[in-house]
């Protein structure tokens, strides 16, 4: 099956006169599902016809995991699972060209052999998918490949925005906001699931529909963890620090709470920071308001021992505006 790729904004409009004028009545008819989904996603950029296949009556269409890749990649050769190098999306968009996948490679060669578990399919709402299709390995462990926001109707698949994402573990979480009017796409990926007590970062990426394409907007930490010895008054051990950040989407923007905190090795808190920071929209664009919080209160190395042991000096706990007014400073000096 061949995608019916292009911009469709003047096939959409026609659809919706031809829709409005077919079957009218005095009596005002309830929406459907199907149509309510349609106004809350972007105009597709790639149509494909669902599959024919039985199904029972008042189930949804669905594609699986298979299909979406020939939703996404004309050239996708269905009969034998195989993907060309060269492949472009159904946008024309040469994604595996992307900078973000320089460096990767097929661990199956190419053309690559496709098997199900290299469709990773996210959640969303209105029978909204985020699906990344990994197709590429890199020499650090990270994993990368398109990603698309696509959705099942009744009679035709439809692809958003195609674009590119990477990520350092297998499965990162795939999701999607709102900000105002308009859906983002969220990647979340969590190293710190597998590394319950080391080092590790959790890292969300936002990418928004333009024209076809999914492009990243914003990249935040949600979560980090590391350690360095001696860097606190009074605690010569080896300090923990730990990064929280929780996001909120509106129509303004992404507003990000984030917290670092120090503890010593007996779980006791040393110091606590707190920032409340803005990723404006402007435009088409996110503004930054500032940087995280993390590198103004990290020490990034490790402090050597005083001489003479380790000492008695007190341990001073710092009020969370304790602990900005020293982190201002500290950036000052």
């Amino acid at each position: 099956m061949d995608a019916k790729c292009g911009a469709l904004v003047g096939s959409s409009v026609a659809l919706v006169a031809a829709l409005s004028g077919f079957g009218c009545s005095s009596v005002a008819q309830p929406a459907r599902n199907e149509d309510v989904a349609r106004q809350n996603a972007p105009v597709p950029a790639c149509i494909m016809p669902m599959p024919v296949r039985p199904t029972s009556r008042g189930t949804v269409k669905r594609l699986r995991d298979l299909q979406y890749w020939e939703l996404v990649f004309p050239s996708y050769d269905a009969a034998n699972r195989k993907l060309p190098e060269d492949a472009l999306a159904c946008t024309g968009k040469a994604v595996f060209k992307d900078p973000i996948l320089e460096g990767g490679t097929s661990d199956r060669g190419w053309p690559r052999t496709i098997e199900e578990p290299d469709v990773l399919v996210g959640s969303g709402g209105d029978r909204l998918k985020v699906v990344w299709f990994r197709t590429h390995t890199f020499k650090d462990g990270a994993t990368g490949g398109a990603i698309a926001l696509v959705r099942s109707l009744d009679e035709n698949a439809e692809a958003y925005a195609v674009g590119a994402y990477k990520a350092t573990t297998p499965k990162p979480y795939l999701g999607m906001e709102r900000m105002g009017p308009e859906v983002v796409i969220t990647a979340q990926d969590d190293q710190c699931l597998a590394v319950p007590k080391g080092p590790c970062e959790t890292r969300m990426t936002v990418l928004v529909p333009r024209n076809g394409v999914l492009k990243p907007m914003a990249s935040f930490l949600l979560q980090k963890r590391d350690f360095v010895n001696g860097s606190e008054p009074g605690a010569p051990g080896r300090i923990e620090y730990r990064l929280t950040a929780s996001p909120k989407f509106s129509e303004e923007g992404i507003k990000l709470y984030e917290q670092v905190l120090a503890i010593d090795e007996g779980g006791r808190e040393l110091r606590r920071a707190e920032l409340e920071r803005m990723y404006k929209v402007a435009g088409r664009d996110l503004s930054e308001s500032e940087g995280s919080l993390w590198p103004r209160i990290f020490p990034h190395k490790d402090v050597p021992a005083p001489a003479g042991g380790k000492g008695g000096a007190k341990i001073t706990v710092l009020s969370s505006k304790e602990a900005a007014r020293a982190a201002k400073a500290m950036l000052e000096d």
